[in-house]
């Protein structure tokens, strides 16, 4: 039998407890919550699907301190940004959502 390879979309986030930036692969979470829609319910082309993630993406990712970072330049830090996972996502969504295809 062949093993379907699991493709991973990884956003970076801080680590609190290890006081480290890490990698967190989203998809899990998106393939988990598509299953939970009713099959009857489900996105069925691309743009629903991209609706789909983007809607997901914010309610679970979208302006939550845990998931958020802040970005600085470098070396003069006259310029920040606070970004949380939504935002990454939000700039590669048309990606996530082939990666989510690919994954469902």
């Amino acid at each position: 039998m062949e093993r379907k390879t699991i493709k991973e979309f990884n956003v970076i986030n801080y680590d609190c407890n290890a006081k480290k930036f890490v990698t967190y692969d989203i998809i899990p979470y998106l393939k988990e919550q598509y299953k939970k829609v009713k099959k009857k319910d489900r996105p069925s082309t691309f743009e629903e699907l991209k609706e789909f993630v983007k809607n997901e993406s914010m309610y679970q990712f979208w302006s939550r301190c845990q998931y958020e970072i802040i970005l600085m330049d470098w070396p003069c830090k006259q310029i920040d940004e606070k970004w949380d996972v939504y935002d990454q996502i939000i700039m590669n969504l048309d990606t996530i959502t082939n990666i989510l295809i690919d994954n469902i």
